[in-house]
């Protein structure tokens, strides 16, 4: 639901192609259902066409049609963090001892899709970007640990870093532009938004308002694919794509889980889940007197039955969430965690003061009343709010519910609680916690630790850990944050979700899951290595 929430899903794949085959047809157009191997498909995504600049977010994770990084993820195990193997890097980077410097090999022979070549010059020149104030990249709070990007020679990078940061890698994702195509002026005004130049397996043959095509590149140092055509369209709504499947306009498309299940008995569609570390869960404002109390907060986790939550809402495509980070992370993770406790949670609230009478708390003349928002078209999260309300309502908590369009919940959220997300940048333990947790500060990114909310003890902590070089010692650091977290929780997180989609049934061979981030749609799911798709 950051950044990422409008800038990354709506066009990124991993795709290294396999080899050539010929066949199109017109772009918005899905391929026949018959068709066990169509080389032209046709996706709807939730999410809008709006631009394909790497500097200004898009395929941040290294996913991209269009542009590579120079690391990728790869498979580790449908519930494992994935590798980071060398994309547009020759090998592993190689970090010095403490780890404040990194040095990457690239790889030879490689140009962007204007024939020119790909050099350092154009990874020093992407990273100087992203760090320049001058184009207001969205993602520069997420590199402020690196200090400088220098290039030894045409294929050596190094990365030269304000202190010691063992999860560098995991920043190696971001596509790599031509240096040529970077401009000293905000992002949002570039002209790569709608003129990409990548070294990507694909490349953009049309864009419009809620509609982009990519064809297979044959040119380049991937090898073709043999889906030659994907076209994106844009449909916000959940039912509508929904709708748009089921009559043959769209090949697949991501649904929640209640409208994905539909389709699990029509014949010709496959229905399919990814694991992720994408989070639900309730903003807690600190402005509103009833949720500024840290025993309130406490409270409301023990209030909630997460396990319903996961069987009736999820049906099944999931797992209760209590932190951000989930089993994925190992040992990090705490082994305390908040059981559905409803009568603990009332004893909290009374010791708070918010006293039940006629029904409902309250204390000083003030009742327990939360305002809860989802954004308009996501059925998940509209479900899961209605859930959570029940449960708050038998505590005596007063809720309302409404809805509105995401830049309008964005403005609301330091009064209301929103039905909120995360995990957007999960291939660390650093990205996963720190944006959450941490105290704002003045480069803290619009959806970071929304709340403004402050956890006694744990910036220190979080500060430390993503400077500490002893990978043990930075597992324990971590622990020991969370379980401040735990003591006073800034969220109501409740559950971790399984992206569930819907695909039109093709022989295609080469579909592997991997561990998802908050982004989702058709970025990922059954099409996330379209390019490796082979017959």
């Amino acid at each position: 639901m950051r950044r990422l929430f409008s800038l990354a899903a709506c066009t990124a794949f991993l795709l290294i192609g396999c080899s050539p085959s010929a066949s199109e047809s017109e772009p918005g157009k899905a391929s026949e259902a018959a068709d066990d191997y169509p080389t032209s498909i046709v996706l709807a995504d939730q999410q809008p066409i709006d631009h394909f600049n790497p500097i200004a977010g898009y395929g941040e994770l290294g996913t991209s049609p269009l542009y590579d990084g120079l690391l990728v993820p790869a498979p580790a195990g449908e519930s494992d963090l994935p590798e980071l193997n060398p994309a547009l890097a020759a090998s592993d980077p190689e970090p010095n001892d403490d780890m404040s410097e990194w040095t990457v090999q690239l790889r030879e022979g490689v140009t962007f899709s204007d024939g020119s070549p790909f050099t350092a010059a154009d990874v020093v020149a992407t990273y100087q970007a992203i760090l320049d104030p001058v184009t207001a990249s969205p993602m520069a709070a997420g590199y402020e640990m690196i200090k400088e990007v220098s290039a030894p020679d045409d294929h050596t990078v190094v990365f030269s870093l304000n202190y010691s940061y063992a999860d560098l890698p995991a920043r190696m994702l971001v596509g790599i532009a031509p240096a040529t195509s970077m401009e000293s002026k905000p992002v949002t005004e570039w002209a790569i938004n709608t003129e990409p130049v990548g070294t990507g397996p694909y490349v953009l043959k049309s864009m419009g308002s809620d509609e982009a095509t990519f064809i297979a590149r044959e040119d380049g140092w991937h090898d073709t694919p043999e889906v030659t055509e994907v076209t994106i369209i844009s449909v916000p709504d959940d039912t509508a794509r929904a709708q748009r499947l089921s009559s043959g306009d769209v090949n697949g498309t991501q649904l929640a889980p209640a409208l994905a299940t539909t389709f699990a008995q029509k014949e010709g569609f496959t229905v399919a889940s990814n694991h992720t570390v994408d989070w639900r869960g309730l903003t807690l404002p600190l402005d509103n007197p009833f949720t500024a109390e840290a025993k309130v907060r406490l409270a409301l986790n023990y209030a909630i039955d997460r396990e319903a939550l996961v069987k009736d809402v999820l049906l099944g495509y999931g797992e209760p969430g209590y932190t951000p980070v989930n089993a994925a992370y190992g040992t990090v993770v705490p082994e305390e965690i908040f059981s559905y406790d409803p009568d603990k949670a009332a004893s909290l609230l009374d010791e708070a003061g918010w006293i039940l009478e006629d029904g409902k708390r309250v204390k000083d003349g003030n009742i327990a009343a939360l305002e809860l928002w989802y954004p308009a078209g996501d059925q998940l999260r509209k479900d899961l709010t209605f859930a959570v309300a029940e449960n708050l309502n038998a505590l005596g908590i007063e809720t309302t519910i409404d809805h509105s369009d995401w830049d309008a919940v964005t403005e609301k959220l330091p009064s209301i609680a929103a039905m909120y997300g995360g995990g957007d940048q999960p291939y660390s333990i650093d990205t996963q916690l720190y944006g959450a947790l941490h105290s704002r500060t003045e480069g803290s990114d619009v959806y970071d630790n929304p709340t403004g909310s402050s956890v006694p003890g744990l910036d220190e902590i979080l500060e430390g850990a993503r400077r500490e070089s002893n990978l043990d010692q930075r597992a324990a650091m971590y622990r020991e944050g969370l379980e401040k977290y735990l003591a006073e929780p800034s969220y109501l997180i409740l559950v971790f979700l399984h992206h569930t989609y819907v695909e039109q049934t093709n022989e295609w061979q080469g579909k592997q899951p991997v561990l998802e981030p908050h982004s989702h749609g058709v970025s990922w799911g059954p099409w996330w290595n379209i390019g490796q798709w082979h017959k």
